[in-house]
């Protein structure tokens, strides 16, 4: 359950190598933010902050802009954010950087791949364990292991950023 009072945010890494797949990307993107958005957990909204990280490093170049447009058109309580490093590692830093800026305490990163494995049970266990005083939860994901080398992996975790 959620019991703490501690904000959380979910980082969603959304990039676009070519201008030809944004509408896709960005689509994705808002489908993403919607069903973060939906989450409750302990009868609270899961997550306080929806933040996109667009590693510019890997996108064409308007990735942010567009999700920024989009976002601000359905009136989502989400943000874009062009980030620089690589998407695995730089980018998400930069992501926690701007969490902790904004007293984010628990950061949520998600990538795409791992979103449909996010639903209410499983984030009241990754909640319970930080409330117990973990510093990182992470998720094992069947399926998923060709982009995973340890147990701890930005795929599916949380961080305790305070």
């Amino acid at each position: 359950m959620r019991e703490s009072i501690a904000k959380s945010a979910i980082i969603l890494r959304s990039f676009a190598k070519t201008p030809d797949v944004m509408p896709e990307i960005v689509e994705r993107a808002l489908a993403s933010a919607r069903q973060a958005l939906s989450f409750t957990v302990g009868g609270k909204r899961a997550f306080d902050v929806v933040l996109f990280a667009t590693p510019q490093d890997y996108d064409c170049g308007q990735t942010s802009k567009a999700l920024h447009d989009a976002i601000k058109a359905e009136g989502l309580d989400a943000y874009s954010l062009p980030v620089r490093g690589h998407h695995s590692c730089g980018a998400l830093n930069q992501a926690l950087q701007w969490c902790a800026a904004e007293n984010v305490d628990r950061a949520f990163i998600v990538s795409n791949k791992a979103i449909d494995y996010l639903d209410t049970p499983t984030l009241e266990k990754m909640f319970s364990a930080l409330d117990a005083g973990k510093k990182v939860v992470g998720v094992s994901i069947p399926g998923l292991s060709d982009i995973a080398e340890s147990p701890i992996q930005n795929t599916l975790a949380a961080w305790d950023i305070t």
